[in-house]
């Protein structure tokens, strides 16, 4: 009976942690954990999955969402960046204050600064 009870228990612990975890990391800023989860809520087509992407560029964290309609860049605080149309048009956010010493160095070899993907759709 004893065997029983710590059995039973065992998967009761199990069951929980892994309803407990989050397909994303502890470290990254609250905004960015609630955008996650607004966007696990509204799921689109499995055609166009969704991901984040961490970048750190000039001691700057940069974070890319790759969406069904393009790319938009925030910065580690959620200020919009810019916007990169899925047809190619780049919009930057004139409106924010913040702003990236040589962010077109960025744009144009981002894949050198790369960190890690945060968060990945899955279907």
């Amino acid at each position: 009976m004893k065997k029983l009870k710590f059995i039973l228990l065992a998967l009761m612990v199990a069951a929980t942690m892994s309803t407990c975890q989050k397909d994303y990391p502890k470290d990254i800023p609250d905004w960015l954990k609630q955008r996650i989860k607004e966007m696990k809520k509204d799921r689109p087509s499995p055609d166009s999955p969704r991901v984040i992407s961490e970048y750190a560029f000039n001691a700057n964290t940069i974070y890319c969402f790759l969406t069904e309609y393009g790319t938009a860049l925030y910065c580690y605080n959620g200020a919009l960046l810019c916007l990169i149309e899925s047809e190619g048009s780049f919009i930057p956010n004139e409106n924010e204050t913040v702003h990236i010493k040589d962010f077109d160095i960025f744009i144009d070899n981002y894949t050198k600064y790369f960190v890690r993907i945060i968060w990945r759709e899955k279907y």
